[in-house]
């Protein structure tokens, strides 16, 4: 039985980067090969019509690439750090659908895919969690969800922006121990945290 998505609400904007990517997959499978990206599709009981058309409009298929390129950097972006840090935890804040952490996954690193409640329900039925991975249902104000990362791995703190143009939250810095003003939200150790913060989702849902 496939898995409905209902017109205009949250759950159909996480069809849009998901669709992106299996229209970059279609058509430039050399380079953005996305066959989890076809399962979900796949999976779900949507009219992809309408999207498809606008999707492979010239305007349509830059968005669309720009989905898959920013995917594919934070893979690479991803494995690199993994390799000098190989038991990192690696945050995914506003995941929805996106799949990155099993696409660098180690063998030994943690991920934590966080977004919120409505989103992951919805993760949960088609991204079901793995080994060493967590859904996390949690609106990114609540910052009851940074009790949740294991950070106990030493190492340097090294976040960085999926979507480059975005400033990171001043609670994120805050959380790395860049911002001293509210000591009870700093974990012990914090300039020695070992985690991977991916802002993958916040371009299409503001927190």
């Amino acid at each position: 039985m496939k898995y409905h998505i209902e017109k205009n609400t949250v759950q159909e904007t996480l069809v849009i980067p998901l669709f992106g990517r299996l229209i970059c997959s279609e058509r430039f499978p050399e380079l953005f090969s996305d066959p989890e990206a076809k399962r979900i599709c796949d999976s779900l009981d949507y009219d992809f019509a309408s999207k498809r058309k606008k999707m492979e409009s010239p305007a349509g298929l830059f968005g669309a690439l720009e989905v898959a390129q920013r995917q594919y950097d934070l893979r690479c972006e991803a494995e690199a750090y993994l390799k000098e840090y190989p038991e990192a935890a690696v945050v995914n804040l506003g995941c929805g659908l996106d799949d990155t952490f099993r696409k660098c996954d180690n063998g030994r690193c943690r991920g934590y895919n966080i977004d919120f409640p409505d989103v992951i329900r919805t993760r949960d039925e088609l991204l079901p969690s793995k080994d060493r991975e967590q859904n996390i249902a949690c609106d990114l104000n609540d910052y009851r969800w940074m009790d949740r990362i294991d950070a106990s791995h030493t190492g340097p703190w090294n976040p960085f922006d999926s979507c480059g143009n975005y400033q990171m939250p001043k609670e994120i810095l805050h959380f790395s121990g860049y911002d001293h003003s509210r000591e009870n939200m700093i974990l012990p150790q914090k300039q020695h945290l070992q985690v991977l913060f991916l802002f993958i989702g916040l371009k299409y849902r503001r927190f």
